[in-house]
Formats: C-alpha cells, structure tokens, sequence
C-alpha cells in the first residue's frame, strides 16, 4: 500500500515533515502538530488511535529498568495526543471512539486529547467513564470531567 492511501503512513509522514528543521532532542513545536491535527480526517484519527494502542502495548512491554525507553514513547503518546486534541470538531467523535480502544492506556491518553477540545467532549467523556470498567482509568476520566466542568461552568 503506498503512503497516500495508508492513513498511518500517512500520518507519520506529516510528523516526519513537521520535524524538518529541528534538532534530534527537539521536540516538534505545538502549531506544527495544530497543523497535522487540522490535516487530519476520521482515517488519520483512527490511525492514531492504532498507533497509541502499539505504543501502550510496547510500553508495558518494557523491562522496569529501560526508563529511557519508556519515557520515549510517554513523549510520542503525548505528541499524537496533541494532535487528536485539534482535530476539527467535526472529527471529535471519530477522537471519542478511541475510548472503547481494549488499552486502558489509550483510553486515557484519548481521555487527554478529549480534553483538549473542552465542552463539546463532555458527552462522550461522561459515556466513556460511566462505562470504564477499569477503576484507575474511571478515576482519570473523573478528574478530567471535572476539570472541564470546572473550566466551562457545565455539570
């Protein structure tokens, strides 16, 4: 399949573009991941949410001593939460269907970019931990809900 049909190829094209210009220890600058997040359509997002799903299972694959390592993926799952977070609104619900991922991980690190877009997430926010069944990832969403209630006068 070539990168313009692959969704996660194409996506990892953008973040290869988006890193042109910088150093090997510098991160990609937050309005060139705004870019790739606008870029993005219901494919791409669910290639990202793909993406976070390996990154969590590799995460948890790593031996307790390889911090380096698992703090490098902690940065890639970051920077792709970055991205869901400013997909346009009209992609929000292809971000939400990350929260049914089998990966408590990316359900919260989905959790995360939800927040990013404010109100407009509170639904599905609320469904998702309503139905969590894991009880720390409950918790997170709990506290992210509650931020954004907070944040927005919404209850």
């Amino acid at each position: 399949m070539s990168a313009v049909s692959d969704p996660t190829a194409r996506v990892r094209d953008w973040v290869r573009a988006a890193k042109d210009g910088l150093g090997p220890w510098n991160s990609i600058p937050d309005d060139r991941l705004a870019t790739i997040g606008r870029r993005c359509g219901p494919e791409e997002v669910a290639a990202i949410i793909a993406i976070l799903d390996d990154l969590s299972r590799n995460r948890a694959a790593l031996p307790a001593w390889d911090g380096d390592s698992y703090d490098d993926i902690g940065k890639a799952q970051a920077m792709y939460v970055h991205i869901l977070g400013t997909v346009g609104a009209g992609h929000l619900a292809a971000v939400a269907d990350g929260l049914r991922s089998g990966s408590w991980d990316t359900r919260g690190w989905v959790t995360l970019a939800l927040e990013r877009h404010g109100a407009p997430a509170l639904p599905a926010l609320h469904a998702a931990r309503d139905a969590e069944t894991d009880a720390n990832t409950r918790q997170f969403m709990t506290e992210a809900v509650g931020r954004l209630e907070a944040a927005t006068g919404a209850s």
